[in-house]
């Protein structure tokens, strides 16, 4: 028992051993450049043709390619200026009127919107010759501004400029010396006269004979 406990007094008195620190492994890291700007080639160009406008600027932003303007796909001839707008089907061609056309609403005079706060119509945007910018067309095109429509008259406007209306005359237009021409004195004037009755009191019943 004292040889055992003696043993065990020695191994606490050793001194500590000290594990050595491990040796860095150097690790080499690449650097990596910023890549340049690329061109699309053209094989992928038309592979893109399916895509929205964002999609496709969101694309060509992501690749570091610059995104070029589409150009529209149609033999029919156009203002140069509207190129944009028909590749992006803002400007539309009318085959019935043989002439480029855009959306437009009455009530507030924007382009280009399927609902809006009136009646949505098309509207020439070129020329009948597809050569030269119609006056909406510049608008939609931004070059000259919007011509907003004139607000609603109310109902009394509209009655006073119409021709029924100017044919009334109030009491302080009437013309006269205030005399009345009679056609039965005292009885029926001169002018419209309404002749009327009680129901049932023969206006239009015929005396009895029996």
């Amino acid at each position: 028992m004292k040889k055992a406990a003696e043993e065990a007094w020695d191994i606490f008195q050793a001194p500590a051993v000290t594990a050595p620190a491990p040796t860095p492994i150097p690790v080499t890291v690449p650097v990596i450049a910023d890549e340049p700007s690329v061109a699309v080639p053209a094989q992928q160009k038309h592979s893109l043709d399916h895509l929205t406008d964002e999609q496709y600027y969101e694309h060509m932003e992501r690749v570091g390619a610059q995104p070029e303007p589409k150009t529209p796909s149609t033999t029919v001839p156009y203002p140069p200026e509207l190129a944009s707008l028909i590749a992006n089907d803002k400007v539309v061609y009318d085959p019935d009127y043989e002439h480029w056309v855009v959306k437009k609403c009455k009530g507030c005079g924007e382009y280009f919107k399927d609902v809006c706060c009136g009646v949505v119509e098309f509207v020439s945007a070129a020329s009948h010759d597809n050569k030269t910018l119609h006056i909406d067309g510049k608008r939609a095109l931004g070059l000259i501004p919007i011509k907003r429509p004139e607000p609603p008259k109310p109902p009394q406007e509209k009655w006073k400029e119409s021709g029924w209306w100017n044919q009334f005359r109030g009491v302080e237009e009437l013309q006269g010396d205030g005399t009345v021409d009679w056609i039965i004195q005292n009885v029926v004037p001169a002018g419209v006269t309404v002749l009327t009755g009680n129901a049932k009191d023969g206006k239009s019943s015929s005396p009895d004979h029996s």
